[in-house]
């Protein structure tokens, strides 16, 4: 079985009660799907909404762009449960819709004779609100109300996933666009589109995918229920697609069971003989309860792992109180996400209804603001070819942060949370404590006659464009493919003897390592610098230099290698600024460099060009992944680095990311030479900053007197240390006085799950007596690149057949899937965030597992190369 939780959680599910929300008019036992994600150990909670907010966000609700004019009132019918089974849910529908077209207009709203009326620039909207008690036939009656007697122009709504069915049927034969919140079945956007639906809401493959995510980092086999009709067959796939994909076994076949089951002992008993791990549940209606009482009495709940996403506010004390410290998903709760919208919508909740933001809340004030943006691009235009354009593609933001609604099927892209449980009796509802933010994408359920529709998104399953890819790769090497009448030449340049040794140690024994694996068959070290290898029926030799990390020795050992040795390919080096003579020297050549380890941005940014391709992660992954974490703690930075590329790079790359993710820098950047042994100068413009937390970007020996500085002169008692954890070897100087902390890093063997890095610590154990460390996985992965190349150039190893072949390479490493971006060569991969528990361990077993991430990144071309960025951002995270 693999990692269970490291956190002692007392019960920790995989259950998906995907409760009533998502199916039809059933009694609900509890709410619509949450989706427990990659669980982690919680740090401190993003800063909370005051509890009685007073002020309106600094930027002010009712700036609408001008323009908008109408002759005619637009008409909005919002149909609800208000008086049915789920009208707990339709009451997040029924304030929050209203608050948000009052946040979008900056009008209070007026009652009119029917309907409350709001005015957006010249353009007044008058709403008119129905309950259907979740029934489609209610829905069917109230929605041609509101379409033969209202008049209405749009459609929103409404709880129940079966009601919403009849009402965008409704929509589609009246033709007025319908904006669906907050039902979350796949079919409205699926098998039931129409180009007239819309949604606010997620559905349950977003809620699948969230939940795989983690769940495969703690289970192996997997077994699941579901009610036997429409919405339980549409989440048992869902579940089975993402587990699957994400590396999860499924051991016996799904099981349905009538939806109004009481009697659940045959269901339990078949759960029980399937031996898996941990157990699925898509449910929704009264009967989760009795399945779960049988669970308890047959044994189930102690025989394997029951889980459950969290739920709305109240409902959530009676079905986790024995969950308390236990870490799950949750589609929104107030507390949660840090920006002006949802702390306005906290503070009107709780002024003018006496509670605060419960599940759906968001998905209701949402659906405003999509509609009012979509009349702003219409200038007032309410018609359904108008709106149906103007919402295709659109982007605004939300409580939830940025929502872009799906062109190709009317999606939407949402941010959806992990929270760790502390209390479930908190009279605010305080319950959680964040742990990060997640944007689940998900495959396009058109039916066929509307695929053509999807374009380049993968069609019915999830394909490759999950968060994380956790299929396991298989150790035994691919087909033969390569032959070549020459020996295929590599020139390995790396720091053997310098100032950065200690790195190069990593990439001279695993490099070699990862030709073997790749091939098949170990190699032969014929001399001290030279090591042979057979691919195949390609013999692959490979010449070994040391430039210390000095650029002028590394141009003098490149140009050997190329004009001495005659290699077809180099592959280096440990400094950045060192690489950056190397790849001018590989683009004179036409030969064509993997850069590994070096991480500066400016590799395949500014200083690109196409012969340089890399293993190594660049600045703006390590600033990704350590920002998302740090700023749910701290609000105000400064920050330090070398003064040369990899310092500006690392700089650039911390304050777009750590800004972007809502953080402040209260001081410019501060840049030291990388000799640099007296830091006390910088270290008093750090603490006049008056920042919460400081963040280095370094190489090399000065960081230890940078922290000896930093303690004697009170940084580290003022603020806190931002810095990604480093190698097993300075880890123990560096970050003694931080046991406890959680940050990122790029590797560690103990934090990958998978059987290439199972093989890499075993062989990098046996030949060398040690683990492997920090660049031990970039090494490893350049030679299974240049293999993996080889065969698919059939052993050509020509520039101009290795660049289109390495362009798009996807392929296993000992960091999951390595993914070769063919726009700019960055290599997307898996980095962690990790929980340091000692500094001693013999094995240099020092961390705990919270998270692995997969850092999206900006395209940082020159400008005559921005056109190969394609639809990447472009010089920043935003694009802006």
């Amino acid at each position: 079985m693999k990692r269970r939780n490291l956190l002692t959680l007392l019960s920790l599910f995989v259950i998906l009660v995907l409760f009533a929300v998502a199916c039809g008019g059933q009694e609900p036992v509890e709410e619509p799907t949450e989706e427990p994600v990659a669980e982690q150990p919680a740090e401190e909670p993003a800063a909370e909404p005051a509890e009685e907010p007073t002020e309106e966000p600094a930027a002010e609700p009712a700036e609408a762009m001008a323009g908008v004019t109408c002759d005619e009132p637009v008409k909005v019918g919002l149909i609800t449960d208000e008086t049915g089974a789920l009208a707990i849910y339709g009451a997040h529908i029924l304030r929050s819709f209203p608050l948000g077209l009052e946040y979008a207009t900056g009008d209070a709203g007026t009652e009119g004779d029917g309907y409350t009326s709001y005015m957006l620039d010249d353009c007044e909207i008058q709403l008119y609100t129905r309950d259907d008690q979740s029934t489609p036939e209610n829905t069917a009656t109230a929605g041609r109300e509101l379409i033969e007697v209202e008049d209405v122009d749009v459609l929103v709504g409404t709880v129940s996933s079966g009601a919403t069915a009849t009402l965008q049927e409704l929509a589609r034969e009246n033709q007025v666009p319908l904006i669906v919140a907050p039902a979350a079945a796949n079919d409205i956007t699926g098998v039931n589109f129409n180009e007239y639906t819309f949604r606010t809401s997620r559905n349950n493959y977003q809620d699948a995918v969230n939940l795989c995510e983690y769940l495969t980092t703690q289970y192996d086999t997997f077994v699941q229920i579901a009610p036997d009709y429409a919405f339980g067959y549409g989440g048992a796939t869902a579940f089975r697609d993402a587990c699957t994909l994400f590396g999860g076994e499924f051991v016996a076949d799904d099981i349905f069971a009538p939806l109004d089951t009481t009697e659940f002992t045959p269901y339990m008993e078949q759960i029980l003989d399937s031996g898996a791990d941990a157990w699925l549940v898509t449910w929704a209606g009264g009967g989760f309860i009795p399945m779960i009482n049988t669970a308890n009495e047959l044994g189930v709940l102690d025989a394997m792992e029951l889980g459950a996403s969290f739920v709305d506010n109240v409902a959530l004390p009676a079905f986790f109180a024995n969950a308390i410290g236990s870490t799950s998903g949750i589609l929104y709760h107030y507390t949660l996400p840090d920006n002006e919208i949802n702390d306005w919508l906290v503070a009107e909740v709780q002024a003018r209804h006496g509670t605060f933001p419960d599940l759906f809340d968001a998905d209701a004030m949402n659906a405003a603001l999509l509609l009012t943006e979509a009349l702003k691009k219409t200038g007032g235009d309410a018609g359904a070819d108008a709106l149906i354009g103007a919402m295709e593609g659109a982007q605004f933001e939300g409580p939830k942060g940025t929502i872009y609604i799906r062109p190709e099927d009317h999606v939407a892209i949402q941010d959806m949370y992990i929270a760790t449980l502390l209390n479930v009796d908190d009279p605010e509802f305080k319950y959680f404590e964040y742990v990060r933010t997640t944007r689940p994408n998900v495959p396009c359920l058109l039916p066929e006659g509307l695929q053509d529709r999807c374009g380049d998104l993968p069609v019915g399953t999830l394909g490759d464009i999950s968060q994380i890819t956790a299929v396991e790769p298989e150790p035994e090497p691919e087909m033969a493919a390569a032959a070549c009448d020459e020996p295929v030449k590599i020139g390995l340049v790396t720091d053997g003897t310098g100032a950065l040794a200690i790195y190069g140690a990593h990439i001279l024994r695993s490099f070699p390592l990862g030709l073997e694996y790749a091939a098949g068959s170990a190699g032969e070290q014929v001399a001290d610098d030279q090591w042979n290898f057979m691919v195949d029926d390609c013999p692959v030799e490979v010449y070994i230099k040391d430039d210390q990390s000095n650029p002028e020795n590394t141009a003098t050992v490149g140009r050997e290698l190329i004009e001495v040795n005659d290699v077809d390919i180099l592959v280096g080096t440990v400094s950045s600024g060192a690489t950056a003579t190397l790849q001018e020297l590989a683009r004179e050549n036409e030969v064509v460099l993997v850069v590994a380890p070096a991480a500066a941005n400016d590799m395949t940014g500014i200083n690109f060009n196409e012969y340089t391709f890399r293993t190594s992660r660049n600045n703006y992954q390590d600033a990704v992944n350590l920002c998302a974490y740090l700023v749910t703690q701290y609000d105000t930075f400064v920050q330090i680095a070398p003064d040369y590329a990899f310092g500006y790079g690392g700089a650039a790359a911390f304050r777009d990311a750590c800004t972007l993710y809502g953080g402040e820098f209260v001081a410019d950047d501060i840049f030291a030479p990388l000799d640099t042994t007296e830091f006390t100068p910088y270290m008093e413009q750090i603490l006049d900053s008056g920042a919460d937390a400081w963040l280095v970007t370094w190489a090399g020996g000065g960081f230890i007197p940078m922290i000896n500085t930093a303690s004697e002169l009170g940084v580290l008692d003022e603020m806190e240390l931002g810095a990604s954890f480093v190698d097993n070897i300075a880890l123990p100087a560096f970050f003694a006085s931080a046991i406890g902390s959680t940050s990122g890093i790029l590797y560690h063997y103990t934090l990958p799950d998978n059987e290439v890095n199972d093989w890499l610590v075993a062989e990098v154990q046996a030949r060398y007596a040690t683990f492997p460390d920090l660049f031990d996985a970039d090494a490893m992965n350049a030679g299974i690149l240049i293999v993996n190349a080889l065969r698919a150039t059939g052993g050509d190893a020509g520039a101009a057949t290795l660049i289109p072949a390495m362009e798009g390479m996807e392929f296993e490493g000992p960091k999951g899937t390595i993914y070769i971006r063919p726009e700019d060569h960055v290599a997307i991969q898996d980095m962690y965030i990790a929980t340091l528990l000692n500094v001693d361990d013999p094995e240099f077993k020092y961390f705990e597992y919270v998270d692995t991430t997969r850092p999206d990144v900006p395209c940082l071309l020159p400008e005559d190369l921005v056109d190969r960025c394609g639809d990447l951002p472009v010089g920043s995270l935003s694009g802006e």
